[in-house]
């Protein structure tokens, strides 16, 4: 039971993990009892614009939810479907329904907003402001609020929403743009989640507005990919050993949803059409009779035929995912590498004018393996995603403003605006390469009785900052012989009796716990302001 403003209702309203309930549930049962007549399968999935397969699999929690409410779902072969059972538990199950309602208010624009999307997207089908109150238990201003929100985020992606008084409420786009978003909204249903388990986590598990939040986010994947994800994922991970490649985790499992979403595009009759010029780019590239093969093998395992396009399609989503070793030439030919090396060697270029940069050849090879993702995006009209591009922007600024004037080298060489979410990319190699540019303080330290009591002390010292290169121990009497430019920190048992022009750190012999937490965060400030200084290029 839960329990809610002082009145209990049934637990099976509610969602849990593990058993998740569906709107669509509640509606299935409020038209079986609401009905006079035996209803078919087909009759509820016209009514609520669903396939016949979804309804028949949504039986099954609804015929579960019925028998935990002393009620029995009847099936008759031929004839059509209906609820039996005592006219007062029939009356309860309509109350509970209602009762609802109120606990639904617990639902944030955020949950709404993912459902519209989903209905859109993933179902395919078109709405109205009064299904959505009805379906949402909210009122219309609520229903118009969370359709603008929802109108914002299908702009971002060049997805038109349209709400016609006739038509009702429907996307337009092509299929290309719709599974990008499907595959956006399949990631931000992951994050919620993600953030919905950490939120419950340091909440009761039974509280209202967590026990209900993620209702939508939660029930709304399987629909989102349409089919069972992990025959997909069994022949992506084929690709692998086809192609002698090995995947990123994060790619590999990005590259099964898109495979996911297409296949599941596919058998509801959805296609992507593609330029004959960017289908012979792809077929000329070395693994593409490979790809071939994999397709045969959907086609086999799905019941499906796909067309040349689609193989295309699936092609260029495979050459674009990152990999971790790879055949030199599998997804570049000769011409495209020759540019991306100049293009290589122009950002790098571009990132001396302000930093000295050392290791520059882990550099080069970092950002000409990304590149071949980039340009064959360009190429063949793959989109660029990219869910961390602010976080980049907040967190590497100076990288982040470097790696946007790369922009006009793209243009220079691609006669291609690349996006933000790929200026992102590239100011992490820029970040990257200057972290590395980055060395240790050199350092001294300078004892004030005996070189015995800071033994101890240097040891811990070399073993756990590795940003300290300790060059030298000397005595206190020694400490005008330094040669001032060139130590970057000077660390000493007791306060100088005078100030110095070096970083001075004050630190006890015998270091406890408390004590390195405080000289991190002194070492760690005084390591990023040393290095600044010595690595960027100051310019009048």
């Amino acid at each position: 039971m839960y329990e809610f403003n002082g009145k209990r209702y049934s637990s099976e309203l509610m969602l849990i993990r593990g058993d998740i309930m569906k709107v669509r549930i509640l509606q299935i049962i409020k038209m079986l009892l609401n009905s006079n007549n035996i209803m078919t399968i087909a009759d509820i999935a016209e009514r609520l614009s669903v396939s016949n397969k979804t309804i028949r699999n949504d039986l099954k929690l609804v015929e579960k939810l019925l028998s935990e409410n002393n009620l029995k779902l009847i099936k008759k072969t031929g004839v059509g479907i209906y609820i039996e059972g005592d006219e007062k538990w029939k009356l309860k199950m309509l109350s509970n329904i209602k009762s609802y309602k109120q606990v639904s208010s617990h639902y944030t624009s955020k949950d709404r907003q993912l459902y519209i999307l989903n209905q859109l997207l993933a179902n395919n089908k078109k709405i109205t402001t009064s299904s959505l109150q009805e379906e949402l238990f909210i009122s219309r201003p609520s229903v118009y609020k969370d359709l603008e929100k929802v109108k914002d985020w299908l702009k971002e992606r060049d997805i038109n929403l349209i709400c016609d008084k006739k038509r009702g409420i429907f996307i337009e786009a092509g299929e290309k743009r719709i599974r990008k978003a499907m595959f956006d909204l399949f990631l931000l249903s992951q994050d919620y989640d993600e953030m919905l388990e950490i939120m419950e986590k340091v909440n009761d598990s039974d509280n209202t507005n967590y026990a209900s939040i993620n209702f939508f986010s939660y029930c709304q994947k399987d629909d989102i990919l349409g089919l069972d994800y992990e025959k997909v994922n069994k022949i992506i991970l084929g690709i692998e050993d086809k192609f002698n490649i090995k995947f990123t985790t994060k790619d590999l499992t990005r590259l099964t949803i898109k495979a996911a979403l297409a296949i599941s595009r596919m058998l509801d009759g959805k296609f992507v059409k593609m330029k004959e010029d960017t289908l012979r780019g792809l077929q000329e590239l070395s693994k593409y009779e490979k790809m071939v093969e994999v397709a045969k093998e959907i086609e086999d395992e799905f019941d499906i035929t796909i067309p040349v396009e689609e193989i295309g399609y699936l092609f260029g989503n495979t050459i674009v995912s990152k990999t971790h070793f790879e055949d030199a030439d599998w997804n570049v030919n000769e011409k495209m590498l020759v540019v991306n090396k100049i293009i290589t060697k122009e950002i790098i270029e571009l990132t001396k004018e302000s930093y000295h940069i050392s290791d520059e050849e882990t550099f080069y090879n970092g950002l000409i393996h990304h590149l071949k993702s980039v340009t064959n995006k360009i190429k063949y009209g793959l989109e660029f995603d990219n869910i961390i591009v602010e976080d980049i922007r907040n967190n590497y600024p100076e990288p982040f403003e470097i790696a946007l004037k790369s922009k006009s080298i793209f243009e220079e060489y691609y006669n291609f605006e690349i996006p933000l979410d790929e200026v992102g990319y590239i100011a992490l190699h820029i970040a990257a390469a200057i972290e590395r540019s980055k060395r240790p303080l050199t350092t001294y330290v300078v004892y004030h009785t005996s070189y015995s009591e800071i033994k101890l002390m240097i040891e811990i010292l070399k073993n756990n900052f590795n940003q300290l290169m300790i060059q030298k121990v000397i005595p206190i009497s020694m400490i005008d012989e330094i040669n001032h430019d060139e130590v970057d920190l000077i660390i000493t048992t007791q306060k100088l009796d005078r100030e110095l022009d070096n970083n001075t750190v004050v630190l006890p012999t015998v270091l406890v716990y408390d004590d390195m937490q405080k000289f991190a965060k002194i070492l760690r400030h005084i390591y990023e302001e040393q290095n600044i200084k010595n690595l960027k290029k100051y310019r009048n």
